[in-house]
């Protein structure tokens, strides 16, 4: 897959979230799934960008009587998706 196809799919993703079809919680589990999963084919700009959102994904915690410091509120979690989309690259 090309560096365009995967930016765009993560986009694609990411935008399910920011624009409010899906819900945190879905979003941190598909994309950590998808991230996971994915070949590594494309430049490591991309790969760095798409990295810190899987992070950001991976410190969501949907239940604020065990989160802690280092998790990630569902407000949080929309900060970072809205940052990654910024600093993806336009098609």
């Amino acid at each position: 897959m090309s560096d365009k196809m995967v930016v765009e799919k993560y986009r694609t993703l990411i935008q399910k979230f920011t624009d409010g079809p899906m819900d945190a919680e879905e979003f941190s589990r598909i994309y950590l799934q998808e991230f996971k999963n994915e070949m590594r084919n494309f430049s490591d700009e991309t790969y760095h960008i798409l990295q810190h959102m899987f992070v950001a994904a991976d410190k969501y915690c949907k239940f604020p009587e065990i989160r802690d410091d280092d998790d990630l509120n569902e407000d949080d979690l929309l900060n970072e998706a809205n940052e990654t989309l910024k600093k993806l690259p336009e098609k």
